[in-house]
């Protein structure tokens, strides 16, 4: 079995006057980091960059309710 090491690193920004707050999630795959910031709600790209990083050609389908 193959070993992945996959770390998530939170993080915020707030503007000098406060007015904008921004959230994000940095994703490392192997100690490398991989694609482009998302924003903590966002675990189907979260997932979709993880594994395409892997080599897998993928597909998620989101449904709710």
């Amino acid at each position: 079995m193959k070993k992945v090491d996959i770390r998530l690193h939170e993080w915020h920004y707030q503007c000098g006057d406060g007015c904008c707050d921004l959230y994000g999630t940095d994703i490392y795959l192997n100690d490398e980091k991989v694609g482009e910031q998302y924003d903590g709600d966002s675990v189907p790209s979260a997932l979709k960059v993880v594994l395409e990083k892997l080599g897998y050609e993928v597909k998620i389908e989101s449904t709710y309710g």
